[in-house]
């Protein structure tokens, strides 16, 4: 959860509405101390209305006549997050004339809070994908799984709970599906092709895969899926891709499948031979 703007992202979120209307911009802390602004000089200070900001919750405008320590006439509006004070943006100039600019400062700042929010579940759902799927094709092979988990390998009940999470049935049978890209065979480029396939998982509900440098996509699919639709994903990208299918396993003996696939997909040698 976010619960602070960092002081790089606040200078350039200042330096961006400074651009568009010349006026200087903090961002000050609940404490009152002025962390970023386009006012260099004042990086450090204290700013007793932006502290009766954040303190009150309230937006509050200064005005010329008024004077308060580290002041400067202008508009001040605390931006909070799910019950968070996440700074208080202080804009200088007569309230009038900047008051639109502190909203729109306050507008971007949510926006970019909000991106962040998401960044980081999607982050985390592909950082768990990629450690129960490296966990499984860990199962049964001859090094010490226990040192490549050392603390989740002896947590059963963490990797229920992913398998859960993503709705995997783990009494079905599995196969392990393997994606290589060909850069350098194609006139598609790397990023539409992770598009595709993405999309591809997305419309067949493949939800367990991970992305392996360093131009490859591994998923576990079950063993009824149909694979006429695998064919026929291969033919709009049949000079962009490669893939190799293992053979039917179950879920927690999948590294077995994944090697039958490594060796399908290592046996591709012709330009024209992309899918076995």
């Amino acid at each position: 959860m976010i619960t602070h703007i960092g002081k790089q992202l606040a200078t350039q979120i200042v330096d961006t509405v400074h651009d568009v209307c010349g006026h200087d911009i903090n961002f000050i802390n609940k404490n009152g101390l002025i962390y970023a602004s386009t006012n260099t000089s004042r990086i450090g200070s204290f700013h007793e209305i932006g502290k009766k900001a954040a303190d009150t919750g309230t937006v509050i405008e200064v005005q010329e006549s008024e004077h308060y320590k580290g002041t400067s006439a202008g508009v001040n509006i605390p931006v909070t997050h799910n019950g968070y004070l996440i700074a208080v943006i202080g804009i200088s100039g007569s309230p009038d004339e900047v008051r639109k600019y502190a909203y729109l400062a306050e507008k971007i700042t949510r926006l970019l809070i909000r991106e962040q929010e998401l960044s980081a579940a999607s982050r985390t759902l592909s950082e768990k994908r990629t450690y129960l799927l490296s966990y499984l094709l860990a199962g049964s092979r001859s090094f010490d799984a226990a040192e490549a988990f050392p603390d989740k390998m002896k947590d059963l009940n963490y990797i229920h709970d992913l398998l859960n999470e993503f709705q995997i049935n783990t009494a079905s049978q599995k196969r392990i599906l393997i994606i290589r890209m060909l850069s350098t065979h194609s006139s598609v480029t790397i990023s539409s092709m992770e598009e595709k396939i993405l999309q591809m998982f997305a419309d067949h509900s493949i939800r367990l895969y991970m992305f392996q440098y360093p131009q490859e996509y591994l998923a576990v699919i079950d063993a009824s899926f149909p694979l006429e639709q695998l064919q026929t994903f291969y033919r709009t990208l049949s000079d962009s891709i490669q893939i190799g299918i293992g053979r039917t396993t179950d879920l927690f003996k999948v590294s077995s499948s994944y090697d039958t696939a490594r060796i399908a997909l290592n046996s591709l040698s012709e330009p024209d031979c992309n899918y076995a």
